[in-house]
């Protein structure tokens, strides 16, 4: 082989050859500990957000009796995490917007939820990073969430 063969192969295989040795940031959903991970957070959750007398104190709310509901609740919730942040599921359910009408979930509600999130991310050790992503993604279904005036 000459020497400028050499070069030539050198030169096309050297990007191939660095690319596989720098290691692929992790994906969210890899991060969060995968479909499992997302589940151990998201019954945690639930489960905070059902006792808390903040969230039933809207009389919609334990109308729905949510208790009848949970595993329900836990496995849309687990699916839209798992979608939103990069996974393999797909969310089937209905519209976020149709899954809270008549619900009347006030401001006060929806900051509450978000603490309870927040407790629940920090429990399980979700870094800080993870969490902002996770309420970047989260905070948007706002509108399709809140619809009373307090």
């Amino acid at each position: 082989m000459t020497r400028i063969s050499m070069i030539l192969i050198l030169v096309i295989l050297a990007p191939a050859v660095a690319a596989q040795s720098e290691p692929a940031e992790e994906t969210l959903i890899e991060r969060l500990g995968g479909i499992s991970g997302i589940a151990l957070v998201v019954d945690d959750f639930v489960d905070d957000f059902v006792a808390d007398p903040v969230i039933m104190a809207n009389p919609d709310t334990r109308e729905r009796k949510p208790g009848e509901g949970v595993p329900g609740l836990k496995y849309h919730l687990t699916s839209i995490i798992c979608e939103a942040s990069g996974g393999p599921c797909t969310y089937v359910g209905p519209t976020l917007r149709q899954a809270h009408e008549g619900l009347n979930v006030s401001e006060t509600e929806w900051e509450r939820m978000g603490e309870l999130f927040a407790a629940t991310l920090a429990r399980h050790n979700v870094g800080e990073r993870e969490q902002q992503e996770l309420f970047a993604i989260l905070g948007p279904t706002k509108d399709d969430i809140v619809m009373a005036s307090e």
